[in-house]
């Protein structure tokens, strides 16, 4: 009986565990997103790349990635205004 307790017992600190793994590669773990194809809003996936002018379609920033735009972010010569309800850091 103490062997099939000390077994449940493992199995459940296992997955809690992983759980816990998995929760802190995905929520806790920040990106480097950038902004590409000009204009649009925050929320569209499609302004969201891995990589300095790469395609779109990551998800939009979280609360601790980087947001960088950079130079490959628009193809239009123009001023920009950006409007958020973000902290922003200058690192």
């Amino acid at each position: 009986m103490d062997n099939i307790i000390r077994h449940k017992n493992r199995i459940l600190s296992l997955f809690i565990l992983l759980v816990y793994s998995l929760l802190s590669i995905q929520w806790f773990n920040p990106r480097e997103l950038y902004w590409v194809g000009d204009g649009g809003n925050w929320s569209d996936t499609a302004h969201w790349s891995l990589a300095s002018g790469g395609a779109g379609g990551e998800h939009e920033p979280r609360k601790y990635d980087d947001v960088i735009i950079d130079y490959n972010s628009f193809t239009k010569s123009q001023d920009y205004r950006i409007y958020f309800d973000y902290g922003c850091s200058n690192n």
